[in-house]
């Protein structure tokens, strides 16, 4: 997803990836493309796939505590909340408290593991062409992720992303994550451009809560409402 902030409402448009640039330039009004708009984006489900390494770290995680591995299909029905919220439906989908000591090893086991794992991440079609073009046009972009903020500046470092994106708010940037709007007031804000709209790419909540027009690409992971 992708935020743009909007004076008056919240509204929704769904594209592939390879639209959002045309997308966002009709939302800008007569001028297009031409003044500067923050764009503020989601990473996962948005600009990468990272599912399959999301699947593959937690199913490592879960061996260090003697559980069996999980489907992909359950794994990524619990991504999109960040990785608390990720481990918590792991345990309970064993029948185990989700939340206490097994937790918290299990976040610490998976965030050194998942820091550093790329292989089976791969970027969207289209992301590097359209991120291009906005840093043609001089459009200041930012990151706006529940994913905590090494991995995603590790991720994007990989595939040679880090330079668009000065402003990365992670989940564990701020005390408060998303759906909570003050992640996404903050990446908007550290962007210092006094008048934008601005685009998120995966919750909707945010998008309402802070009187943005979000574009969202028909792919994606986790819960939209």
């Amino acid at each position: 997803m992708c935020w743009l902030p909007d004076r008056l409402s919240s509204r929704a448009v769904l594209s592939p990836t390879l639209h959002l640039t045309a997308k966002i330039s009709a939302h800008c009004g007569p001028q297009r493309l031409a003044d500067p708009v923050a764009l503020i984006f989601d990473l996962d489900g948005t600009l990468i796939d990272s599912a399959p390494e999301i699947h593959a770290a937690a199913n490592r995680a879960l061996a260090t505590e003697q559980l069996s591995s999980l489907s992909f299909a359950t794994v990524k029905s619990f991504i999109g909340n960040g990785v608390a919220v990720l481990l918590s439906r792991c345990l309970a989908a064993h029948g185990r408290p989700d939340h206490g000591p097994q937790l918290e090893r299990l976040k610490a086991t998976f965030i050194a593991d998942y820091e550093t794992q790329f292989s089976l991440t791969t970027l969207y079609p289209g992301v590097t062409d359209m991120l291009e073009t906005f840093a043609r046009h001089g459009h200041p972009m930012a990151i706006c992720t529940n994913k905590p903020e090494i991995p995603t500046r590790n991720v994007l470092t990989n595939f040679n992303l880090i330079g668009h994106f000065p402003v990365i708010i992670g989940g564990d940037t701020l005390p408060q994550r998303k759906p909570d709007p003050a992640p996404l007031r903050a990446a908007h804000s550290e962007s210092h451009v006094t008048w934008a709209r601005s685009h998120l790419s995966q919750f909707v909540t945010n998008a309402m809560l802070c009187g943005f027009i979000f574009c969202t690409p028909l792919h994606g992971l986790g819960e939209v409402f």
